[in-house]
């Protein structure tokens, strides 16, 4: 897997609807989110992620049934990508479903354009959280002086 450095963040796209998929990833780039990358092709998303490090997936789920078995897929053995799915389903079953499979947000079509940088910023955010307190953490548990030579005279 290609890795980033820290701070950088992929954002996948999947849509069967190129026009969607360039509609969405045009909007995203232009609120500065980048890079974002679009796949149409459902089959296509589990290869890319073996080969590439993401952070957040925007998941078309139509048809939800075999979307469903994609996104538990993605969480299983993705659990560090964090999924925000969208969808022309009002279901509440299928919201919650999706939920408990591991995504952090469910967006209903049509998505205005503000709802969409904002779940997808929202997500990114979450993200570097979780990356704060983890390097927190570490320094705060860590024993070892990282510049040593500094207290060399006392």
């Amino acid at each position: 897997m290609t890795a980033l450095p820290e701070g950088f963040h992929t954002v996948l796209l999947f849509n069967p609807d190129p026009t969607a998929l360039e509609r969405i990833r045009l909007l995203l780039s232009n609120a500065g989110i980048s890079p974002v990358i679009g796949l149409s092709d459902s089959r296509a998303i589990l290869p890319f992620l073996e080969q590439h490090s993401v952070s957040v997936i925007v998941l078309e789920m139509t048809p939800a049934r075999e979307r469903a078995e994609l996104l538990t897929r993605i969480s299983r053995d993705y659990p560090n990508i964090q999924v925000v799915v969208e969808t022309a389903s009002a279901d509440v079953e299928l919201a919650v479903s999706c939920m408990k499979a591991g995504a952090v947000d469910y967006m209903v079509r049509p998505v205005e354009p503000g709802r969409m940088i904002m779940a997808v910023e929202k997500t990114l955010n979450i993200i570097h959280s979780h990356q704060e307190a983890t390097s927190l953490k570490e320094y705060l548990l860590n024993d070892r002086l990282e510049h040593a030579e500094a207290f060399a005279e006392i």
